[in-house]
């Protein structure tokens, strides 16, 4: 069995087909459960304002095995107060969400935002996250090689960009604030090259897990030294999260089954193998350790059954959100339609 704790909802499938997709490939690849991430304000070109209803909706046609993490949103022109987001919070976890997705830790994104990660108008969403134990997914830098490479597809080589170092100072200082924070860094933290920084500070932080979505260059980076990630993967067996980083955005280049033919080659034993562009090296992980990994730890956060959609909640958020006035592109306008439809709006 797998709990997939890291996929997202958005691109070029339509609604009801993306449910069929999900539901298809879930069978085809024994997930059992999974987590749909809302993340908005993404990029300039795709905002992707109306994300979280998106991914209520994605589970409430998933009732047994589709869990939602809502997002923050930003706003750039007149930045909101630390109540606006701690209401967004509310609001959110009012319509049934498991959890909080942040993606305010990738640089493109921080550099948008404009303000730290540490910054006081976080403390209130925080500090009611640390006090209700709401699991949460934070994406926190990126491949070390974005800073010095130009043609890395993102690329962060001037001074405009908050530096990898900088990004995890600014996360110790709002672990300090909020130590028992139930949060899951995705990428593996971007540690992978860094094995006994990446213990210390799981070593550190008791509530603190890494998902395992690719970057691929994290299992090139844990493959230059199989013993010691075998040795790392089974002291902190209990910390480590499945997570693919799948969408229905990518599905015609076939890359979603290429990340899943990564997933059930890498950890195990045998010879390379290539896949998507590279070859990659088996990592020999034990099977007791790989249960915790694909199912195990992430069951232990989120449960067996996600928290019941609250129809009432999400037409409340609606009307709130048309308050607003925002302007969607055409596409993401006609879903956020049809998904009102659903929801009697």
């Amino acid at each position: 069995m797998i709990f997939d704790a890291h996929i997202h909802f958005d691109g070029e499938l339509g609604l009801s087909d993306s449910v069929k997709y999900f539901n298809d490939f879930f069978d085809e690849f024994g997930i059992s459960k999974a987590i749909a991430l809302a993340y908005c304000n993404w990029t300039e070109s795709t905002d992707q304002l109306s994300a979280n209803f998106k991914c209520i909706w994605l589970k409430k046609q998933m009732p047994k095995r589709m869990f939602a993490y809502m997002s923050l949103r930003h706003n750039f022109e007149k930045p909101f107060s630390a109540d606006d987001y701690y209401n967004q919070l509310c609001e959110g976890m009012a319509m049934g969400f498991d959890g909080v997705k942040f993606l305010d830790g990738k640089p493109d994104i921080r550099k948008r935002i404009g303000f730290k990660l540490c910054d006081s108008r976080y403390d209130k969403v925080l500090e009611k996250l640390e006090k209700d134990g709401t699991p949460i997914v934070y994406h926190v830098a990126d491949p070390l090689k974005n800073w010095h490479d130009p043609k890395s597809i993102d690329y962060y080589g001037d001074d405009s960009f908050t530096t990898k170092e900088e990004l995890y100072a600014e996360v110790e200082e709002f672990m300090k604030k909020f130590p028992k924070l139930r949060i899951s860094f995705a990428h593996f933290f971007f540690l992978a090259a860094e094995l006994e920084r990446a213990a210390d500070f799981l070593d550190r932080y008791e509530n603190v897990s890494f998902d395992l979505a690719p970057g691929r260059e994290m299992f090139h980076e844990l493959a230059t030294d199989i013993p010691s990630a075998r040795e790392f993967f089974k002291k902190y067996k209990k910390r480590l999260i499945w997570g693919s980083d799948i969408s229905n955005m990518m599905i015609h280049d076939d890359y979603c089954r290429d990340i899943y033919k990564i997933y059930n080659n890498v950890f195990g034993n045998g010879e390379k193998f290539f896949a998507v562009d590279a070859d990659f090296t088996p990592l020999g992980i034990d099977e007791e350790t790989m249960e915790y990994v694909r199912y195990k730890n992430q069951l232990a956060i989120s449960g067996d059954t996600p928290l019941p959609v609250n129809d009432q909640a999400v037409r409340d958020a609606i009307a709130n959100f048309r308050k607003e006035k925002l302007v969607l592109p055409e596409k993401e306008q006609a879903e956020f339609e049809e998904i009102c439809r659903d929801f009697g709006v």
